[in-house]
């Protein structure tokens, strides 16, 4: 087996891969939610999927972090958790809190990431490998 080949197709659940899932689905998805919904909606859409991009991005940067080095100081891996999720999740908060966005646009926008995954991992489980001569 070669060493650049992922067994369980973990090219295909990568950062990069999903983040772009995500925003293109997000990107496309946008203009029927405000035809249906309006101007409110399908923006608090585009800022809770944003929201939720940005803080995968650094979930994903803070956990390569981790597991990539020998840690020499557990202080500044605390610090940079408490970081993240005091300065994240006040604007998560403060977008709330504000009501400019429709509360239902961002949930949904904040979910899309998860789902996202969700259907990703499942088609990765459906569909045969390539490797394995399974595929036509």
């Amino acid at each position: 087996m070669q060493n650049n080949v992922n067994t369980f197709g973990e090219e295909r659940l990568s950062t990069r891969r999903i983040l772009i899932t995500t925003i293109s689905f997000s990107l496309i998805i946008t203009l029927p939610i405000w035809a249906m919904f309006g101007t409110s909606v399908a923006l608090g859409y585009i800022v809770g999927s944003a929201w939720m991009c940005i803080n995968f991005l650094i979930l994903s940067l803070l956990l390569s972090y981790l597991t990539g080095r020998r840690l020499k100081s557990k202080v500044l891996v605390i610090l940079l958790v408490f970081a993240k999720m005091l300065l994240l999740y006040s604007v998560l908060v403060l977008l709330f809190w504000v009501g400019w966005f429709n509360h239902l646009g961002l949930v949904a926008g904040i979910s899309t990431l998860w789902m996202v995954i969700l259907f990703k991992t499942i088609g990765l489980s459906i569909s045969p490998s390539k490797r394995d001569g399974n595929a036509s």
